[in-house]
């Protein structure tokens, strides 16, 4: 819970929470909101949705989703200007680090003396951020090389700025900065040219926002100063409400990723409480033309009767699921630390084709799906070192795909550096390093005596294999990982009855 008031004779609002805290929470409340998603998949029930827990519990996963398994997220806004945090922080929360320094023990606060000068707000960034290279075909063509089957990106972060045309204020794209709608067009170009699903992150909370009431200020002052482009509102949760009733009429996105709500005004009860807003959600995709299905994520603040976060798939956040999970999840991970650019971060810094190949296998026996992020540079391109590691998952999955997407977890997720994924009449064993001479593992993997069993990538002869006991012992190819194209991992197929 965040706690505001109003500055006056310089004194500085206080916001109860931190970064770090933040943080740990989101993946405590990933980890518990998985253990009340749905094991079950199909279509919803039959009548319309209603704004309560009882009838969105019975919301089904998609099977789209769960076959889907791997997403781009994209954090893109006027942060990315300054695109500054120390190392393991978030340059996406520049603004909150700027005005609290105790989250950063004050190096924003010093870069931005350094560098600004302390009379430039946090808001003079915005015409700043001109998105002039964005170019939403380039981007689609990019999440489909990196064998994503959907994006997410930051429809509005916690600095209040949306990245989509709103009427409710101009604190937007369209109408400031890049002047474009910069969602619009992303979901445009997708649906134009691919089977992408589109995803639309929302920040229910606000770091400053005068209608909370947590009106902004300057840094080193403490004075108070305008929020560019507001608009006055009496009530935030029904500015809230109606932006988001924005985005699911004029957008129609498949995915709605809420977060922020740890941001909540004070005293407001119906804030966190959103579930009307999800049941018209729901209801909008089955009434439209050509109804579809939707997905929710569990950070919109809905909560069972004994108080668990609820969302069709949990969120856990930098970090996997140690154990299989029957409920979906899905794990949002980043390059480094932040979400936004950070100009600080070294590339050596950043996770590698191989890290992230991984991290998807894992995630993905284990009842998962990754989720992983890219921060556009403030003129709208996304970094060649971001670019080239993700289109080297792109590369690994055109080879390994078929033991990804589609795929479901087996009874067991893992045996040492070996994970399993099942389909029907396949087996799949994905070793995330190249096991040496023989592969041996003891799971019950269900094999018969004219089993079949072939390396993806390689044209040799089927792979030899016995039994020794309780193991199973695979003999690999003479030519060790160079009998086969892929790399950073190699998936075994058996074909079962």
């Amino acid at each position: 819970m965040t706690r505001g008031h109003r500055a006056e004779s310089g004194e500085r609002p206080v916001m109860e929470f931190s970064r770090k805290s933040f943080i740990a929470g989101c993946a405590a409340c990933g980890a518990q909101a998985a253990l009340l998603g749905k094991a079950t998949r199909g279509s919803e029930m039959a009548g319309a949705y209603r704004g309560t827990y009882g009838s969105l519990s019975k919301h089904h996963v998609p099977q789209w989703y769960d076959d889907a398994k791997f997403g781009i997220f994209i954090h893109f806004g006027a942060y990315a200007v300054p695109a500054f945090a120390t190392p393991g922080g978030g340059a996406e929360w520049y603004w909150y680090a700027l005005t609290h320094p105790d989250d950063d023990d004050g190096a924003t606060l010093r870069h931005h003396r350094a560098v600004w000068g302390e009379h430039f707000e946090y808001d003079e960034f915005i015409p700043r951020f001109k998105a002039q290279r964005f170019d939403p075909n380039a981007w689609v063509e990019f999440f489909e090389t990196a064998g994503a089957k959907y994006f997410v990106l930051t429809s509005k972060h916690h600095d209040g700025f949306a990245n989509f045309h709103t009427r409710l204020t101009n604190r937007n794209a369209y109408v400031m900065g890049p002047r474009r709608d910069i969602l619009g067009d992303l979901f445009a170009a997708a649906r134009a040219r691919t089977h992408l699903k589109c995803g639309a992150y929302y920040s229910v909370g606000e770091f400053f926002n005068p209608s909370i009431p947590r009106p902004p200020y300057n840094a080193y002052t403490h004075v108070p100063v305008p929020y560019t482009g507001y608009i006055p509102r009496t009530n935030y949760v029904d500015f809230m409400h109606a932006q988001m009733h924005e985005l699911i009429d004029n957008y129609d996105p498949d995915i709605l990723w809420g977060d922020g709500a740890f941001l909540a005004p004070d005293n407001t009860d119906a804030y966190w409480h959103n579930e009307a807003i999800i049941a018209y959600y729901y209801n909008h995709a089955r009434q439209r033309q050509n109804p579809k299905e939707v997905v929710v994520d569990n950070r919109f603040m809905i909560f069972s009767p004994d108080g668990k976060t609820w969302g069709d798939f949990g969120t856990p956040e930098q970090q996997t699921l140690k154990n299989l999970e029957a409920a979906k999840w899905e794990t949002c991970q980043t390059f480094a630390g932040s979400w936004g650019f950070n100009a600080q971060e070294p590339v050596s810094s950043y996770k590698t084709t191989a890290d992230i190949v991984r991290l998807l296998v894992d995630a993905v026996s284990k009842n998962g799906n990754l989720l992983f992020n890219v921060g556009p540079m403030h003129d709208g391109t996304i970094s060649q070192p971001m670019q080239e590691r993700l289109r080297g998952v792109g590369a690994w999955l055109r080879i390994n795909g078929e033991a990804i997407y589609g795929s479901r977890y087996w009874k067991q997720a893992e045996d040492g550096n070996i994970r399993f994924t099942t389909k029907p009449g396949k087996f799949y064993m994905t070793a995330l390093k190249w096991p040496g001479r023989d592969l041996r593992t003891t799971a019950p993997i269900p094999l018969s005596g004219d089993t079949k069993v072939r390396l993806l990538g390689s044209d040799g002869p089927a792979i030899a294999w016995k039994r020794d006991g309780d193991a199973l012992i695979l003999t690999m190819p003479q030519a060790g990982p160079n009998a086969t194209t892929s790399k950073d991992a190699y998936t075994f197929v058996f074909d079962v009855a």
